[in-house]
């Protein structure tokens, strides 16, 4: 790519960052679709979690068979084949009439999730300057959070201008066929990462090579639990089932569905304040100062969560988590996925950076299967007080573990 075109880099960039935005709403949408989705299919706490988890599951082998896709068939060409499978799994959703089928739809569409999340950043990474390239690669994190705020202002609306009827979440799934086509369209005029390596007998042997050499080997495993570490924070428990929580705050569920657009706000204000504060300051000292704050902010979720009546709870739950999302959408989430695109070489990134982002979603796929369980079993204090436990384990591992990549050619 010719980098004395700036402007046309950036826009190449944007369009990329539409798989971004597609994973940011295919994945907050059930956010709010989910109160429908209890009434149409008579869902159990159980139920509730595969339901919203299978995206995440679909991810995680999305990611996992991405990347080694883009190795030997080029980002380009994978990007253009994930517009489609977005496309077909949104229809999917929309369409189903029974759980499985709507189960299966949620696969599918997380096996584009999950691709693109491996593609995204390693593109972006690529076609940038190393002295922007913190900057270019959180563009990613804007969008996909972007992408959440969409999901979150579109269950709004819908889910209260069309509450008596229960199969309103058809169209919320639907909308999403959009910005597929447009990402399709757009990925038409983008060129080819100009580091992609066409030969293909060195990208089969990717992923051994990763487990036979013993410093790519340490790698590998650095960057799977920076995967980890995004996804510990618990930071998914509130972006998949944020109107829940505000419910089991004390808001009703319209006032849920509206206040969780809060929610959607300030991570987009997050994101944007990431876009500047990584790409000027060492990778690793963003990661600490977002967790400190991500477990600050889970503490004090648990702690008013209990000690708080009823009338101050739900706007402090709301408050608290608006502060969380801060931390996490402008720090930990987006200089998680800036490392795992930085941390490998060239010969094996694109294999290195899938199974590092399938261990993510797994983890992904864990907290989301299980947040439900946990809040019927525990409660929202308890939950919320076991997550910053965890939070204290993840600034140690950052600390003594994470490499600093800023600044440093790839």
């Amino acid at each position: 790519m010719n980098t004395t075109h700036p402007r046309r880099v950036n826009l190449y960039t944007w369009i990329i960052c539409l798989g971004g935005f597609l994973f940011g709403y295919d994945t907050g949408i059930i956010n709010g679709a989910l109160p429908f989705l209890q009434q149409d299919f008579h869902l159990s706490p159980a139920a509730e979690g595969i339901a919203t988890s299978a995206l995440t599951l679909g991810a995680a082998f999305g990611a996992l068979v991405a990347g080694q896709l883009i190795d030997r068939f080029g980002r380009r060409r994978v990007l253009l084949a994930l517009a489609v499978v977005f496309s077909l799994g949104s229809l999917g959703l929309a369409t189903a009439h029974i759980l499985p089928v709507f189960i299966v739809s949620r696969v599918i569409i997380g096996l584009a999730v999950g691709a693109a999340s491996a593609v995204v950043p390693i593109y972006l990474a690529e076609i940038s300057p190393a002295n922007r390239r913190g900057s270019v690669v959180t563009r990613n994190q804007f969008m996909i959070v972007f992408g959440q705020l969409a999901a979150y202002v579109t269950n709004a609306f819908i889910g209260t201008a069309f509450a008596h009827e229960s199969s309103i979440w058809r169209v919320m799934f639907a909308i999403s066929i959009a910005p597929a086509i447009l990402l399709f369209v757009g990925m038409l005029i983008v060129p080819e990462s100009p580091r992609y390596r066409k030969d293909s007998t060195v990208q089969r042997g990717a992923v051994r090579q990763l487990w036979r050499d013993p410093a790519l080997r340490s790698l590998l495993l650095v960057a799977a639990a920076i995967g980890i570490v995004q996804q510990a924070t618990g930071v998914n428990a509130l972006m998949y089932y944020g109107t829940q929580v505000l419910r089991e705050a004390g808001f009703s569920t319209d006032a849920a569905l509206t206040a969780n657009i809060s929610n959607g706000v300030l991570s987009v204000v997050g994101a944007a304040l990431g876009l500047w504060f990584v790409g000027r300051f060492p990778r690793r000292t963003v990661l600490t100062i977002g967790l400190a704050g991500t477990t600050v902010s889970l503490a004090a979720l648990a702690v008013s969560s209990q000690l708080l009546d009823v009338s101050a709870r739900p706007w402090a739950t709301l408050f608290i988590s608006i502060v969380f999302l801060v931390f996490q959408q402008g720090a930990v989430s987006p200089v998680t996925w800036v490392l795992m695109s930085e941390i490998f070489p060239a010969s094996v990134r694109g294999a290195g950076m899938g199974v590092a982002t399938f261990v993510s979603w797994m983890a992904n796929f864990a907290v989301s299967l299980s947040f439900p369980l946990l809040l019927a079993s525990l409660g929202l204090g308890t939950t919320f007080a076991l997550f910053a436990v965890i939070g204290i384990g993840l600034i140690i591992f950052t600390r003594l573990r994470v490499p600093e990549t800023s600044g440093k050619e790839m």
